[in-house]
Formats: C-alpha cells, structure tokens, sequence
C-alpha cells in the first residue's frame, strides 16, 4: 500500500531514472515501473519507494523495517518463483533477525544525568535483516548464510548526519535503497562462494561501534528466540504523521459518542 501510493511521487520517477541507466538481467518487479530489474536492484528501490511516505509500519515508535525484509524477501522470491509460504517465512524471520538486533541496541545513554545521543545512526539491522529474508528464500545453506551475515557488516550504509541536522536531503533517517543493497549484494556473493570472516561480528570495535550505537545488549539479540516473534509486536500507523499518530488515535477516541 505504502509503494502503490508513492508511485507517483517525484522521487520515485527519479528511482526510474537510475535503474534504466543501470540496466541489467530483468528478474523483479519495481514498483511502478513496467519492466523489471535485477533482483537486488528491485529490492533496493523498491524498500526506498515503500519509506518515502513514512506511512508504513512501527515497533515500538522507534524504527519501521517492514519495508526492508518484505522488498528483499519479495523481489528474490520473484527470481527463484518460490512459494507463498517461503515467502511468508522469510519475511517473518528476516523481520525478527532485524527487531531483536535493533532493540538490543540504543543511539542514547544517561551520562551525568543526561540523555547523550550518538551522532551516527546506523541501520545496519536492516542489512543483515536483508541478508536472512533473501537468503531463506533462495535457499542459502546455514553455512552460506554465516558467510553472507559477515560479509554484509562492511559495506553497511549509515547515515553521517549528525544530531544537528533536522532536515533531510537525500535520504531520511534510514538509507533504505543503501541498506538493501548491502544486504542483497552480500547475499548473492555467499551464494557464489565468496567467504566471510564468522568473527567480524565480535570484533570491538567492530559493526556495532561503525553503526553508531552508544551500547549494545548482545544476550538481548537471542532471548526467547523461536518463542517471541517480534513482527507480531509492529503496529500499522492508520494516520501516518510521523510521531504524531498515536495523539490523533486519541483524538478520534475522545471525539466518538
């Protein structure tokens, strides 16, 4: 819904523009577009086209990656033609992967009495997120995943802007086409063969200090993993107005007879 409704969008014809020019194998769908693209480029734009409006989901008010796993998951289910429930089950892993790396880890901490946020602001989660849908859809082995996980902690985008900058340019909070793109190039390599480094991870620093964040609660990543599922904790913004929703819920609460 959240695609469909900014097709129309500058930005999206823009995104239009840049994938004619990269050409390639066409395997995926783009929003919008008649042709199709290769699929990490159509998982790329497509996660992009479906952020532009901010209309689409939440967890916990604090960050909304439904976009990134269901545009990877998605556009590689199109190449190999899988089923529906490979499908479904690539999105709610990938979308689990995604929410336990994001909660376990914070942008703020309490220094001497006050809230201290970092200046960098990764969404690396959603790279290696990108990394589990795709890859549970085309099949990669536990061991070919390992090597697609690591290989994607390196060219992970962030965003440099600092807690400065109020407006956003060329990409929101979450460089989403950026994220992807990490995610599904990396997968594709471990698919090829490429090797990883399995400790990369582990390192200090390492991944999580690049991404930005102030701390990091690793246990939190694997608590009650396979019990909880954390997609079943996202919320849909019926009136997508940034953090602003959930006031006009209670708005339209308070206003009914």
């Amino acid at each position: 819904m959240c695609g469909l409704a900014a097709v129309r969008m500058e930005r999206t014809r823009m995104a239009h523009k840049v994938i004619d020019r990269l050409g390639g194998v066409e395997e995926a769908t783009v929003l919008g577009r008649s042709t199709k693209a290769p699929t990490a480029v159509a998982a790329a734009f497509n996660s992009d086209i479906t952020y532009a409006l901010d209309a689409d989901d939440t967890l916990f008010d604090s960050a909304h990656f439904a976009t990134i796993v269901v545009s990877s998951a998605r556009a590689e289910a199109e190449r190999v033609d899988a089923s529906g429930d490979s499908l479904l089950r690539a999105v709610a892993v990938g979308y689990d992967m995604t929410a336990r790396l994001n909660l376990a880890c914070s942008f703020m901490e309490v220094v001497d009495g006050k809230m201290k946020w970092s200046e960098l602001f990764g969404s690396g989660y959603g790279t290696l997120g990108t990394v589990v849908s795709a890859g549970l859809v085309s099949g990669l082995s536990r061991d070919r995943m390992i090597h697609a996980l690591v290989a994607a902690t390196a060219p992970t985008a962030r965003n440099t802007h600092n807690t400065e900058r109020t407006e956003p340019a060329t990409y929101k909070h979450c460089p989403n086409m950026h994220v992807v793109q990490a995610g599904m190039t990396a997968s594709t390599l471990a698919e090829a063969g490429y090797p990883g480094e399995p400790d990369l991870l582990d390192l200090e620093p390492g991944f999580f200090d690049a991404q930005g964040f102030r701390s990091v609660r690793r246990e939190a990543i694997t608590e009650n993993i396979g019990d909880r599922w954390r997609i079943l904790d996202s919320a849909v913004k019926y009136c997508p107005a940034f953090l602003l929703h959930g006031c006009l819920h209670r708005c339209v609460a308070r206003a009914r007879p």
